[in-house]
């Protein structure tokens, strides 16, 4: 008992780690790439690229560090390079069932999503396996990027079931409002973006979809979004085109226009800022002014719905009915296609 006493009670007064190995041998290894695996965890793969960059030229046999290199790669839609940590992975003795699902991954991410259904499958009898959300995020964006988000949604769905970092989290709730966005269902989506907003109220795309939103029913409330948004980048167009819609829905149409026409000055082609022109010329009872504005932006999009409605609405009250007829028969059959193309999308995958 004594011998093992003294070699301890040294130990402990010098600090010598080897103190701790030779009694605890089953001691857990230190993870050396800890620190990068955390940076990736925040989605910052770019700072997290050139960590492994220098890691791998102190420790280039290092298989596990060319494996998270390769994964850090794809999510950066950098193949070649992803590539290239694959195959040294390869040499290194890495496992060949990784490689594949890993070379799999790329192609989901790239938009080939013709095995939708098997990797939903897997993925929700295989919910433990380490790949699993890696596998759900690349077919995600894949299927973002194909259009389909009525299965996006079904992925993004899975995806977040899962216990993710915070940054991951907010990206795929930033994917599922999109999705939402694209079938229809603004609301739904507008929840996502408050619940990611939450986890970080510095997003400031989900503070702009979600002030965008909010500017038809709750014009203060997206006021107030747009402002700190102005704050935060002064100068967007958008977030411009943002403020005089809500001070025109407010009413404050003198303060709307100020900012229209400086956005028609600059920005004389943009579709978005001739609809938003034309609409405020028409809430401020001068249609004359509208419908040029409104005829610029069908030209430049002939089945834009909101540019249509309003042309409508302009040609109604300038009195030319011949004219406003031919337009309700457009606009009743741009809304049919529109829902058509959002039945399309809401059928079951």
């Amino acid at each position: 008992m004594r011998r093992l006493v003294i070699p301890l009670f040294i130990a402990v007064l010098i600090g010598l780690p080897i103190g701790v190995a030779y009694f605890l041998p089953s001691a857990r290894k230190v993870d050396h790439l800890a620190p990068i695996k955390e940076t990736i965890a925040r989605r910052d793969f770019s700072t997290a690229r050139k960590d492994l960059d220098a890691y791998l030229n102190r420790n280039p046999d290092d298989r596990e560090a060319h494996l998270l290199a390769a994964q850090t790669a794809r999510r950066a839609d950098d193949g070649p390079a992803a590539e290239k940590h694959l195959q040294r992975y390869r040499a290194l003795g890495g496992n060949s069932e990784i490689i594949e699902r890993e070379q799999a991954m790329r192609r989901y991410q790239n938009g080939e999503i013709d095995e939708f259904a098997e990797v939903i499958s897997f993925c929700s009898t295989n919910a433990e396996d380490p790949l699993t959300p890696l596998m759900l995020e690349a077919l995600a964006r894949g299927i973002l990027l194909a259009g389909s988000p009525n299965q996006a949604i079904t992925c993004l769905d899975l995806w977040l079931s899962h216990s993710l970092s915070p940054a991951d989290r907010v990206q795929g709730l930033v994917w599922r409002g999109l999705a939402l966005e694209k079938m229809g269902l603004a609301p739904e989506a507008a929840a996502d973006y408050r619940t990611l907003l939450a986890i970080d109220p510095n997003h400031a795309e989900a503070r702009f979809r979600l002030a965008e939103y909010q500017t038809r029913d709750e014009p203060r409330e997206a006021f107030v979004q747009f402002q700190r948004l102005d704050r935060e980048t002064p100068g967007r167009p958008e977030v411009q085109l943002g403020l005089a819609r809500c001070h025109r829905q407010l009413g404050e149409h003198a303060t709307a226009l100020s900012i229209i026409t400086q956005l028609l000055a600059a920005r004389p082609n943009d579709l978005d800022v001739l609809t938003e022109a034309g609409t405020l010329a028409l809430d401020r009872g001068k249609p004359a002014e509208a419908e040029p504005l409104l005829r610029k932006a069908i030209t430049l999009s002939p089945y834009r719905l909101i540019a249509n409605v309003q042309l409508l609405q302009c040609l109604q009250e300038l009195g030319k009915a011949d004219d406003a007829e031919v337009q309700r028969s457009k606009v009743k059959k741009i809304d049919e296609e529109i829902q058509k193309r959002i039945d399309a999308m809401t059928r079951k995958p």
